[in-house]
């Protein structure tokens, strides 16, 4: 089983905690909200999440943003110039937008075969002064 926990300081630290089989990794960004998407910046090289990561704000949780058009196209594109383009004909996923947007964010089916996305979920709150 996997988790992952993310805590957001005051002080505009964020810690990203990730925890799985033999493993916990901790990674440490700082953190930025601009209107209804949160944007945490990692800026280490060593740690599991480095790079700018995107949340959107929905009601308590935080969604994964989707992948733009542009995103895809350019994997696509990439894939093609690869040699892949047989496995993107088969692959439903691969064979529209459409399809590729609402696979994106989830995880693999439960033991019940249900798919359902992933969100980190609002656990605790602190007011900062």
């Amino acid at each position: 089983m996997f988790v992952n926990s993310l805590t957001l300081q005051c002080t505009g630290i964020a810690e990203m905690n990730f925890q799985g089989d033999l493993m916990n990794d901790k990674s440490i960004g700082k953190w930025y909200v601009n209107g209804d998407t949160l944007l945490i910046k990692y800026d280490s090289i060593k740690q599991r999440y480095n790079g700018d990561v995107r949340y959107k704000i929905v009601g308590n949780k935080l969604k994964n943003l989707p992948v733009s058009r542009a995103q895809y196209k350019k994997l696509i594109d990439s894939l093609k110039i690869l040699g892949y383009g047989d496995t993107i004909k088969k692959l439903k996923v691969l064979k529209s937008y459409r399809n590729f947007s609402k696979a994106s964010g989830q995880v693999m089916t439960d033991h019940r075969g249900t798919i359902k996305r992933q969100y980190l979920k609002l656990t605790k709150t602190t007011i900062c002064k």
